[in-house]
């Protein structure tokens, strides 16, 4: 068993080490014992901002590489950073956290103006299982609206589309009337960033009246809005999707939507999605598809159906329903959450860049002398 370095050298390391932080180093960080996290956080702000940036981001690499790796603790010392990037990197480290006491934490980022529009979209991610566990009827009806509230107040008053977008993205599970508005002025922006998250926002409404919606965008070109449409019919488990995505599985479409197909056609299950996966797994020469195959197989062999019915009863919404005794709640995207964002997909959740070529229509709506006063 390897030997833990005690805080204080730790501490030390911590000023003189170069960065970015190796993981043999790192690894000492995991399951700190409340004395030695408090010695961490008593000379937290005493470290250089790059090197707490450092040991955060190092911490959530580490922790998505290796799942033993328990940072929880150290992690959110980084809520407490001044510094808005260190909080991002620390929401990411916390995202599979399961700690409903951090709701308040991230609802009060999301309402901040004061902080930048990358921590308020971070925020406004990090309620997503939190909000599908209120879907579920796993948090108190209370935490549902509070977060409720504060998504729509966000959507309504903040500038930034970017966290609009993310808070689109987490009301999917609302059932609030409001939503299906939301979505379709989305849609209806033309917008690939936008349409990208009306189609997650569909998929998790587990609303099959938006299947065929979903399908017309299996047509599309552009390979983003492609990606989603193809997760979107994975989580809505779309069984008429299975022979569009059969074609799309070979090496002639794109990387990301190939992906995406893997995990839909596993979602979706029916005849013959296992042989399809398996010969494509003879085809293809990515050892990281190929073990998304065996991973999605092995999936279907535990929770697949090859009747339709079955598939789609097995898929539809219960999100709100009173009856103790359904046998057949939906749960088809938990593990979802429990797969780790990688840090290229997480920068691309938390990141505006993908705005610089979007003119930003719903900025002109709100007037410079609004009170963006919160109302909580």
């Amino acid at each position: 068993m390897a030997t833990i370095m005690p805080i204080d050298k730790l501490i030390s390391k911590l000023r003189e080490d170069k960065i970015p932080f190796s993981n043999k180093f790192l690894h000492h960080f995991s399951d700190l014992d409340s004395p030695s996290l408090n010695k961490l956080r008593e000379v937290w702000f005493s470290f250089p901002v790059e090197r707490r940036r450092a040991l955060i981001i190092g911490m959530a690499e580490l922790a998505e590489d290796d799942p033993l790796q328990l940072f929880e603790s150290a992690g959110k010392l980084g809520l407490d950073d001044t510094d808005d990037d260190v909080v991002v990197a620390a929401i990411d480290l916390l995202f599979e956290a399961d700690d409903k006491r951090l709701i308040k934490r991230y609802l009060t980022f999301l309402r901040d103006n004061s902080r930048k529009e990358n921590l308020r979209a971070a925020a406004a991610n990090a309620l997503v299982p939190y909000f599908y566990k209120c879907a579920l009827n796993e948090l108190d009806a209370t935490i549902q609206a509070e977060i409720e509230n504060a998504l729509i107040f966000a959507y309504e008053h903040d500038r930034s589309d970017l966290v609009r977008r993310r808070v689109l993205e987490t009301l999917g599970y609302s059932e609030k009337p409001v939503l299906k508005e939301m979505i379709l002025r989305a849609l209806a922006m033309e917008q690939v960033y936008w349409t990208e998250s009306a189609l997650l926002a569909i998929g998790r409404t587990m609303n099959h009246e938006w299947d065929s919606t979903v399908l017309e965008y299996f047509s599309d070109e552009n390979p983003i809005i492609l990606a989603q449409a193809v997760h979107a019919a994975g989580l809505l488990g779309i069984y008429s999707a299975r022979r569009p995505l059969f074609r799309m599985l070979n090496l002639d479409t794109d990387y990301d939507v190939r992906q995406e197909v893997i995990w839909a056609l596993s979602q979706i299950g029916g005849d013959e999605v296992i042989e399809r996966l398996e010969h494509f797994a003879n085809i293809t020469d990515d050892e990281d598809e190929i073990e998304l195959i065996e991973d999605s197989i092995e999936y279907l062999e535990l929770f697949g159906t090859d009747d339709p019915e079955l598939a789609a009863l097995l898929n539809e919404s219960h999100f709100g329903s009173d009856d103790d005794d359904n046998d057949f709640d939906s749960d088809d995207d938990d593990d979802f959450f429990k797969i780790p964002m990688d840090m290229e997909e997480w920068e691309r959740y938390v990141n505006d860049d993908d705005f610089d070529d979007e003119e930003d229509e719903f900025s002109a709506e709100f007037d410079d002398d609004e009170d963006d006063e919160d109302i909580y």
